[in-house]
């Protein structure tokens, strides 16, 4: 198709240098080789961004082939939500039992009068599966279909209340989903006298929120959470991996992107976070999914800077009838969950961690202020905004 990239800043003029980049680009990851092939447009490309930062050049692009790359990367999420939730309820149902209820939290502003950061609650119940199935005629991915499913049936359930606190539409930015044990709920007083669960209650011990529906909520304390909170499997799919992709792009040693789905397993202590590890390592087959272990970064052992622990076991999980996606599983003991996620005191916490993430030099800004709008135009999705009136 021709040259895809015009150098609008020329290269030194370095033969060594020039050896030198590429030598250190065949050593290098490919930040994307997890889901792209080498002979993917989204490779190479990926692969030539990385090439002018080492290079110091920067160069134009050719919209084309950006139309290419966003063809390939919408195939590749499609690719990974077909398989995720049957993936997500093999490992599910492995870790927790079939008595369990799959619960939805979808994140997102409430806007009118005012926006309001906030959580809607959905209970799918305990065997949503027809739900997950059937979706092609209603969306074009599973996560898309379910989640607005989900938030429109609880925005026309409590219409009125919400039209009356000003707020006239409702966007969209991620959902979660959750498996929690039926006892838990039962423990913890989380059901109602119908069986389903009380999702009000329930939704800011699973998730750190302010409101819940439009309804202001506390958090729970630490100890309430220790005592109350139901142990878990969760996971999603990223609406967008921009962030992680950028990071590495412009860093001084790429890593391989290997979540854009995550699972997340809370169990109670921290020799529970060994059993786990142990016994997910060793499986071959969950449910209808063969399960292959790659490695495990071991964050108990060597932790963060911050503080941050956890054990993150890589895997490729195959359901039956999909293909096989690297599949991370991120497992951790209730107090450290607490830690990372709820306690925006501690220096583990995620917000934190983030900030940590942002820092970089005048070259890295420079190149990142280049290659964002097209890489969002790419990897971003366009929010899903759902109207009340």
């Amino acid at each position: 198709m021709g040259k895809i990239y015009h150098d609008i800043m020329p290269p030194r003029k370095s033969g060594r240098r020039k050896h030198s980049v590429s030598g250190q680009l065949d050593q290098e990851v490919n930040p994307v080789e997890y889901y792209f092939a080498p002979n993917t447009h989204t490779y190479r490309w990926i692969r030539k961004i990385r090439e002018d930062f080492l290079s110091g050049r920067l160069a134009n692009i050719d919209p084309d082939l950006i139309k290419i790359v966003q063809r390939e990367v919408s195939s590749a999420r499609k690719k990974i939500d077909a398989s995720t939730y049957q993936a997500g309820q093999d490992l599910g149902h492995e870790f927790l039992g079939k008595d369990t209820r799959v619960l939805m939290l979808v994140e997102g502003t409430f806007g009118g009068k005012e926006s309001i950061k906030s959580i809607i609650p959905v209970d799918l119940g305990m065997n949503p599966h027809r739900l997950f199935e059937d979706y092609t005629s209603r969306g074009t991915t599973i996560d898309d279909t379910v989640t607005n499913w989900g938030t429109d049936k609880y925005l026309t359930e409590h219409k009125g209340d919400i039209l009356s606190a000003g707020h006239t539409y409702f966007v969209i930015e991620k959902s979660f989903f959750y498996y929690v044990q039926q006892g838990d709920l039962v423990e913890g007083d989380f059901l109602e006298p119908n069986g389903k669960a009380n999702m009000e209650k329930l939704a800011p011990y699973l998730k750190p929120t302010r409101h819940v529906g439009i309804a202001p909520v506390e958090l729970p304390s630490e100890s309430d959470y220790r005592d109350n909170a139901p142990l878990c499997f969760s996971y999603r799919l990223k609406q967008t991996v921009l962030r992680k992709l950028i990071r590495n792009l412009f860093s001084t040693s790429p890593e391989r992107l290997k979540d854009w789905r995550a699972y997340r397993r809370v169990v109670e202590k921290k020799s529970d976070v060994d059993s786990a590890e142990a016994e997910i390592s060793r499986a071959a087959n969950i449910g209808t999914s063969k399960i292959s272990y790659d490695y495990t970064d071991d964050f108990y052992a060597e932790p963060k800077d911050t503080g941050w622990k956890a054990k993150n076991v890589v895997l490729w999980v195959r359901p039956k009838g999909h293909g096989s996606h690297v599949s991370p599983l991120q497992i951790m003991d209730r107090r450290q969950n607490w830690r990372n996620e709820f306690d925006s005191n501690s220096p583990t916490f995620h917000g934190v961690h983030d900030q940590q993430q942002e820092h970089g030099s005048r070259k890295r800004e420079k190149y990142i202020d280049h290659y964002l709008p097209v890489l969002e135009s790419i990897f971003v999705r366009d929010p899903m905004m759902l109207y009340l009136v």
